[in-house]
This record gives structure tokens, C-alpha cells and sequence, in this order.
């Protein structure tokens, strides 16, 4: 009967699928940028208002958020150096 073998393995996902502090976060970090404006195109409304929602709701989920509008590209390069610096051991990254 192949029933009688379902306890077994039940048990044997649960110990594989358990959560342990090996696998949990020290912190979690994420960085949103939104650019609407651009040198050679219209302005874009969305991508700077939605970047804020969505902030809202990684801060609700315990992420410390880094929120950036209309970054040129040397700051998009400053905060990516920035925000890979906090990537340390134990650190999610978004």
C-alpha cells in the first residue's frame, strides 16, 4: 500500500523546507528608481509615482527602501555603488 509511505515522506519535505537561521536575512534592502524624465523623450508620469507605492509596500514587508527619481547617469551609478555596498553577508537585496 502505497499510503502507508506518505507519512514518511511528509516528514522528510518538512525538515527540508523548514526555515532555519542559516537562510534568514540579516536585513533587507531595496532600491527603486524611477525616471520620467529624459533628455530626448516626453516626460512619463508612472515611473516616478509608482516607484513611492511600491516603496510602501517593501517597508511593509521590512525592506529599508532606497527611493530615486529622475537619477542622470552618474546617479545612477553613485547610488548602485552606494547600495552595493549594503549588500554584505545575510543581506537581501531587491
Amino acid at each position: 500500500d502505497q499510503r502507508a509511505s506518505w507519512p514518511v515522506v511528509s516528514l522528510i519535505l518538512l525538515s527540508v523546507v523548514e526555515p532555519s537561521s542559516k537562510y534568514t536575512a540579516k536585513d533587507k534592502v531595496a532600491l527603486l528608481i524611477g525616471n520620467g524624465k529624459y533628455m530626448n523623450e516626453k516626460k512619463l508620469d508612472a515611473p516616478p509615482n509608482d516607484i513611492l507605492k511600491i516603496g510602501e509596500r517593501l517597508n511593509k514587508m521590512k525592506f529599508r527602501t532606497l527611493i530615486c527619481k529622475d537619477l542622470n547617469k552618474a546617479g545612477m551609478e553613485n547610488i548602485l555603488t552606494f547600495f552595493i555596498n549594503l549588500l554584505i553577508e545575510g543581506v537581501y537585496g531587491l
